[in-house]
């Protein structure tokens, strides 16, 4: 696996179990963050009109009132981690916890937002999130 990929997945790890009379020493069994880069949500964009991905949309996020970009990825290989869609999808490097307002857009088709995507912290980083946003085309412009 390779450290960028290690580092989606790693945000905190235990220790290593104490031994079990060590409790009544006053020692306690507690987690260890490491530093690493860690996605925040996630997001796959739908096309209402086919029912597939769209791999080339624009997606937009505000957390606590600071705009947060999304990056395109696509994990098709044979890689599956726990909070990670399989596919292609965004995702924002925002190590920050909160209520996001997500924004997808594509030229051709109407924006959907989602609004309060909630993104948790785990003591150490953010936790996986995945939100799904589905955008529909604009309608012809004879119909406007």
């Amino acid at each position: 696996m390779s450290a960028f990929a290690a580092s989606l997945l790693i945000g905190c790890v235990e220790a290593p179990a104490a031994a079990p009379d060590s409790h009544a020493h006053g020692s306690h069994h507690s987690p260890e963050c490491i530093f690493a880069e860690v996605s925040g949500p996630n997001v796959v964009v739908m096309d209402a009109s086919t029912g597939e991905r769209m791999c080339d949309a624009t997606v937009v996020g505000t957390v606590r009132g600071e705009s947060v970009r999304f990056d395109p990825m696509d994990w098709s290989g044979g890689f599956r981690f726990k909070g990670v869609p399989q596919g292609c999808f965004y995702t924002a490097w925002a190590d920050r916890m909160g209520s996001y307002a997500i924004t997808a857009s594509h030229r051709g088709y109407e924006s959907a937002t989602l609004e309060h995507a909630v993104v948790g912290w785990d003591g150490c980083h953010v936790k996986a999130a995945s939100f799904e946003l589905t955008v529909h085309p604009e309608p012809p412009e004879h119909l406007l």
